[in-house]
């Protein structure tokens, strides 16, 4: 993954939504990205299960998609998201674009 040779970030690496949850059990990460699509779920319901089970302001999250319509960047806000960042995307450019969703995020709330 690009953000660890780019940042001073500990990095958990989950390959699928039912590995992010069974890594939640155990780890409590600062921030969560979160792919909308992936093999096994989708991104949306992975939140979902994660609200449900660690409480609604569990981990501050940001989804990568390629749905980047001003109506689904709101369905994902309004789910909790802090942001949205778009693929395909600049792996160098990525936690750039982290730091400026959560620091938006920092003033807005």
């Amino acid at each position: 993954m690009s953000l660890e040779g780019l940042t001073d970030w500990n990095i958990l690496l989950a390959c699928s939504g039912a590995e992010a949850l069974k890594l939640l059990e155990d780890e409590k990460p600062d921030l969560l990205l979160l792919d909308v699509m992936m093999p096994d779920a989708d991104g949306e319901s992975v939140l979902a299960r994660m609200q449900e089970s660690l409480g609604a302001d569990s981990v501050p999250t940001i989804f990568i998609t390629a749905k980047v319509q001003p109506q689904e960047i709101r369905k994902y806000k309004e789910l909790g998201a802090l942001g949205v960042i778009m693929k395909p995307f600049h792996p160098v450019k990525l936690a750039t674009e982290i730091k400026h969703i959560v620091d938006s995020a920092c003033v807005q709330g």
